[in-house]
């Protein structure tokens, strides 16, 4: 079901970036370690019985993967889980995309599912007590992304349904741009979603956009500095 506010912006989907609460587990920067650990980890997973209550401390427990044990979520290891992901800022590090494994995994399926391709802006999340940081990413980015005490949303070019591929940028936004900007510009070469992506991402990294909107910037997520794209935001709509 659509959500109106979520029409009236220029993305229909975003998400804070991935909290494993295990990263010590479920980050490595070499692939085969990563294998190691995680193998390691199911093997002891599995040898605790569904109603334990006492946990053995070869690994690292939390109350979700507790609760996940308790409804007997078994999970065999899969070399396809094994993804690239951006642990902190120019960080690449290999991750075990894991549903069950992952504390907190967001809307990592819909963004960034195993084997597909996308792009996605990473930006500081509402509350930073950090200066605003704003990266594009190419795989799933760590809710601590850019500072350890503050939190980071992610917005991708496109979301997905299985396999299905789908735009993220909203028609209506497509619409709003074409009618402020003109059906194209002076080469006449279309307005598109993409160059839209790339206009938000401009944006965020533009210093008199980040001087002007500081304080608002702390307090709610990305707004349209047109005026005249009237009652949407960045990520969603502003009223």
């Amino acid at each position: 079901m659509k959500v109106a506010s979520q029409e009236r912006a220029i993305f229909r989907l975003y998400s804070l970036g991935i909290s494993t609460n295990r990263d010590e587990w479920l980050y490595d920067r070499d692939r085969r370690c990563l294998t190691d650990k995680m193998k390691f980890f199911i093997d002891c997973y599995d040898t605790v019985p569904q109603t334990a209550e006492d946990f053995i401390n070869k690994i690292k427990w939390s109350r979700n993967l507790k609760r996940r044990l308790h409804r007997n979520r078994r999970e065999a290891f899969s070399d396809s889980l094994i993804v690239r992901a951006s642990y902190r800022p120019f960080t690449v590090r290999r991750l075990y995309q894991s549903e069950l494994f992952i504390d907190e995994s967001g809307l990592a399926a819909e963004m960034f599912p195993a084997g597909e391709s996308n792009t996605a802006v990473c930006f500081s999340d509402v509350g930073s007590r950090t200066d605003f940081c704003v990266l594009a990413t190419d795989g799933l980015a760590d809710l601590h992304f850019g500072a350890a005490v503050d939190a980071y949303q992610q917005v991708p070019r496109y979301r997905f349904n299985g396999s299905e591929r789908i735009d993220n940028v909203t028609d209506w936004a497509l619409e709003q741009f074409q009618a402020h900007y003109g059906a194209g510009n002076s080469n006449k070469q279309p307005i598109t979603k993409d160059a839209i992506f790339h206009y938000v991402y401009g944006v965020l990294h533009d210093p008199a956009y980040r001087e002007k909107y500081a304080l608002n910037l702390k307090r709610k997520l990305p707004a349209s500095p047109s005026t005249r794209i009237s009652g949407g935001g960045l990520i969603r709509a502003s009223g």
